[in-house]
């Protein structure tokens, strides 16, 4: 699983991910784990398009930073002002 996740994660199609998968792990697999038990279950079903992973949006980020920059200023200001 490993491998097919490192091969889609390149922007493979899946069908063709997982066969790369298959092959890599037969080439680097000992020959008693490269008996077909081991690597035939998986299969593919549904789409065979690649899977694009999502771009991350920066904003939550730099909420989050300014918020704890904020929570900072607020604290330092109440113990100034407490003493």
């Amino acid at each position: 699983m490993e491998l097919l996740y490192e091969e889609l994660s390149k922007g493979i199609p899946v069908a063709e991910a997982l066969t790369l998968a298959k092959r890599t792990y037969l080439e680097k697999a000992p020959d008693v784990l490269a008996h077909p038990a081991y690597w035939a279950a998986f299969v593919t079903i549904g789409q065979n398009t690649a899977v694009v992973q999502p771009s991350r949006p920066w904003w939550p980020w730099s909420l989050g930073l300014v918020g704890a920059l904020l929570l900072l200023a607020w604290v330092v200001w109440r113990r100034r002002r407490a003493v």
